[in-house]
């Protein structure tokens, strides 16, 4: 393995270590999985199913030369990188489809009860609530996330 470099995470999906980043964002990973190229070729040592016979010796792997996508571009790229949410609100309404939740509740509580009271974040109120569960467990939060839960269910 090389050593560890700044890349963009390319999507379409997302991408986890310890934290969940959108495509776009940027990222520390191993030098060997970054590239501007679609797809990178890698030798891979494959366990053959039946063993063969080689110069009188029984051989059982085989070293194969795959293509495999590139999840990561390099960081000086042309292509374009997605701007980091700041805000509480930012990060509710910068993707509709996506949450950080762990930098959503990096929030004020007003901030984070008023997303959860005007429904910005409905789609993921259980992460929420589980997360804030384990976390600081923050009363106003928790009486909001009920507050919008019972008046989801109306």
């Amino acid at each position: 393995m090389g050593k560890k470099i700044q890349a963009i995470v390319r999507g379409p999906e997302n991408y986890f270590d310890g934290q969940l980043f959108a495509p776009g964002q940027v990222v520390m990973v191993d030098e060997d999985f970054v590239s501007d190229e679609d797809f990178i070729e890698k030798d891979v040592e494959v366990t053959l199913k039946q063993p063969v016979m080689d110069n009188g010796k029984l051989v059982r792997t085989a070293v194969e030369t795959v293509k495999t996508r590139t999840r990561f571009r390099p960081i000086d790229s042309d292509m374009p990188r997605a701007e980091q949410p700041t805000t509480t609100a930012e990060v509710a309404t910068a993707q509709l489809d996506r949450l950080n939740v762990n930098d959503f509740l990096k929030g004020g509580a007003d901030d984070i009860e008023e997303a959860i009271a005007n429904g910005t974040v409905d789609d993921h109120l259980g992460v929420i609530e589980q997360a804030e569960i384990s976390g600081k467990g923050r009363k106003g939060v928790k009486a909001a996330i009920a507050a919008r839960r019972a008046a989801l269910s109306q």
